[in-house]
C-alpha cells in the first residue's frame, strides 16, 4: 500500500513540476526557491484538506469514488462508467468557475480539462488500489495542496 500511496501523491506533483519545466522553458521566469519555508504551511493544508468535510476532498471523493464508482461499474465500464462521472465532477465544479472575478475562458477551459483528466486518474487508482476511496482522496488532497501553492 506504501506503493500506491507515493503514486497518488507522487504523480499530481510530478505533473506540477513538468507543467512549471514546460513554463520556464517557454521563456516564464523560474519559480523562487524563497518560499521553501512554507513547507510546513503546506503540509497542515494537506492535512486540513485531508480530513476537512467541508473542504473538496473529503466532500466529494466519498460520494463520487465511494458510491458512484463502484455502483456504476457494476454495470458499466470502467471507461463509460469514467466518462459520465466526468460530465457530472464538471457540472457540480462549475459554480467555481464563475468565482474570483467572474467568468474567464481561458480559466474555464482549462479547468473544464483539468476536471475532466484528474477524474481518470482518480478512476484509474481507486481501481488498481483494490477500491480505496482513501487513496484517491489523498491524492485529491495533494492536487488540491499542489494546485492552490500556499495556505
Amino acid at each position: 500500500m506504501i506503493r500506491w500511496r507515493v503514486v497518488a501523491i507522487g504523480l499530481p506533483l510530478t505533473v506540477f513540476l513538468l507543467t512549471v519545466g514546460l513554463n520556464v522553458a517557454l521563456g516564464a521566469s523560474a519559480p523562487s526557491l524563497a518560499g521553501i519555508g512554507l513547507l510546513p504551511a503546506l503540509l497542515m493544508v494537506f492535512v486540513v484538506r485531508l480530513i476537512n468535510p467541508g473542504d473538496r476532498p473529503m466532500g466529494e471523493e466519498p460520494g463520487w469514488r465511494g458510491f458512484a464508482l463502484p455502483g456504476l461499474q457494476t454495470t458499466l465500464s470502467p471507461l463509460l462508467t469514467t466518462m459520465i462521472l466526468a460530465v457530472l465532477t464538471t457540472g457540480w465544479h462549475l459554480p467555481t468557475f464563475f468565482l474570483e472575478g467572474g467568468f474567464q475562458p481561458s480559466i474555464f477551459v482549462g479547468a473544464v480539462l483539468g476536471t475532466r483528466a484528474v477524474t481518470f486518474w482518480y478512476t484509474w487508482l481507486f481501481n488498481h488500489t483494490g477500491g480505496s476511496v482513501l487513496m484517491t482522496l489523498v491524492s485529491h488532497s495533494a492536487q488540491g495542496t499542489i494546485q492552490t501553492g500556499a495556505p
